[in-house]
This record gives structure tokens, sequence and C-alpha cells, in this order.
């Protein structure tokens, strides 16, 4: 049976609130084509009220498409030993002996898309919220489409027909070098400018957290140029600050939707389950 259910934008260019619908039922494939294309639109889904196993995330993600995986080594694990599912991430301060046993546990983050160091990155990701501290921990979401509209135009040009190489080191959260050893972390090569064939819109595909170059620039260029993007992206006045509530799920286009993560208290419990939503396609330069 179809279920209706309300959408309640959260922000003229991303986000839109999800109302009626409780994801831990079945939904059929009409819902999930609605929510498809509510998704391709608004970049992301907030879900609210949410009581939610892991059994019932996999199954909702899984009608957006094939799960993906965290990319994480598990030699970085505390215990050293694979995942119960590696679909599963666990986003947690929460520390055993000393040691912390999820995965970006504490502070802020930078702006980022993640899986952009593969070669085709995920399509979407589902993060559901299980505890919370008091304050902080707020994720900021920024359309990719808005940035790239609003990017000086100097600066536009300057990124066309380009590609943009994306690093990173796991674990990382706030960046403090220029670029991540190459031959120790994952990397790839992306279009600095894509194009979304599912409803035409050309992207920002570059990011604070992993974007280190901009091949055929000089490295005076690079510097100038990402220092400027970077700027644009924390100061753009459009994105959408989602203040997380327990029982938050929350669905967003992996790729055309940068985040951030707002500083937390260290000592308070923070945990979230993360499902990412796999795509084959590689990422489209736009205009070509």
């Amino acid at each position: 049976m179809t279920v209706s259910f309300d959408l309640k934008p959260l922000n003229p260019h991303i986000g839109t609130r999800v109302e009626g619908i409780y994801v831990s039922k079945p939904i059929d494939d009409a819902t999930a084509d609605a929510l498809q294309a509510a998704l391709i639109e608004h970049l992301v889904l907030v879900f609210p009220e949410q009581d939610l196993t892991e059994d019932d995330q996999i199954a909702f993600a899984a009608r957006f498409g094939p799960l993906s995986r965290h990319f994480r080594p598990d030699t970085l694990r505390t215990d050293g030993k694979p995942a119960a599912n590696p679909s599963v991430m666990m986003i947690t301060n929460e520390r055993r002996d000393g040691k912390p046993v999820g995965y970006l546990p504490d502070g802020e983050s930078y702006f980022h898309t993640d899986s952009c160091f593969t070669e085709t990155p995920q399509r979407a990701v589902c993060l559901y919220a299980l505890e919370l501290p008091s304050t902080g921990g707020d994720t900021i979401f920024a359309s990719a489409c808005r940035l790239l509209d609003t990017l000086p135009e100097t600066i536009r040009a300057r990124l066309s027909g380009r590609t943009a190489v994306n690093c990173y080191e796991f674990g990382v959260t706030i960046k403090q070098v220029d670029k991540f050893d190459r031959s120790k972390w994952p990397h790839f090569r992306h279009p600095a400018i894509a194009h979304d064939e599912r409803d035409g819109r050309d992207y920002l595909y570059v990011n604070e957290l992993m974007t280190e170059e901009i091949e055929g620039l000089s490295e005076a260029e690079n510097r100038e140029t990402l220092d400027s993007i970077f700027d644009h992206i924390r100061n753009s006045p459009d994105s959408y600050w989602h203040l997380w509530q327990p029982g938050d799920l929350v669905l967003w286009d992996n790729r055309r939707a940068l985040h951030a993560r707002v500083d937390f208290p260290a000592d308070e419990p923070r945990k979230l389950r993360r499902v990412p939503i796999a795509d084959d396609r590689p990422v489209v330069m736009a205009g070509s």
C-alpha cells in the first residue's frame, strides 16, 4: 500500500522534513519512488521521531539502491577485527579502555562529501541518531548545486573542464596539512564541476577536508583557488543547520550535499548509526 506523506521544506535550497511516514514499516515501490524524487530535488530528507533497529535502517536504505560499505581498514578498528556488518558504521565517541570504539568520535568536522577519494563515490547516506550531547554535534548541509550557482565567475571559469584530486587520511576531521600522504592514503580524481543526469543540474565537487589540488593550476593558483572555494562554502548563507534529536533519520544525496559537523562536549555521549548507498556510475564532468 502506498504511504502518503508531507514534505515541509527546511531551506529554500536544501533540506525538507518528511512527515507522516514511519520507515520501520515496509514501503512499496510507489512510495520509494516518491521519496527518491524528493531526495533528488531537496538533497536532504529529515524523518523525525523514528524508532529503528539496525535491520530496519538497512531495509529502508536498500530501497534507494545497493548498500555500500565503510572504507576504514579493519586494522584501524579498536579490536582490529572486521565489522559485523561492513555496511554499518557507528559514529560515536564511546571509548573502551581509553580507545574509541566507533568512527569519527570527537569534535568539529570540515565540510566534505563522503568517499570522494574512491572511483565511484557513494550516492547517498542514511544516518540515524541514537544518543546526543546536550549541546553541539549538529550537522550543517550545503547544496553543491547552489554553491556552484553562487560561485564567483572567475573561480568557476578556472575550474571549468578541470579535475580535482581528493585524498583522505582515515579518522581526520580537521585538516592540518596542505596534503595527505598519497603513498599511504586513498585518493582519486573527479571533475571539479560535475553534472547529474537525473535532473540536469551541475554542481561543485570540491570540499575542504579532502580536495587537495585542481589539476593544471600552478601551486599558487591552487592555493588561491581552493582557499576562495573553501571560504565560499563555509560562509554560504544558504546552508541548512540540522539540530539532531534522538530518533531523527536523515538521508542525503552524498555527491551533491556537502556536510560538516559542529564541535560538542567530549565527555557527553554522541552516537549515530550510518548506512551508505552505493553508486556504480562515475562522477560526470559538466559540459562533457
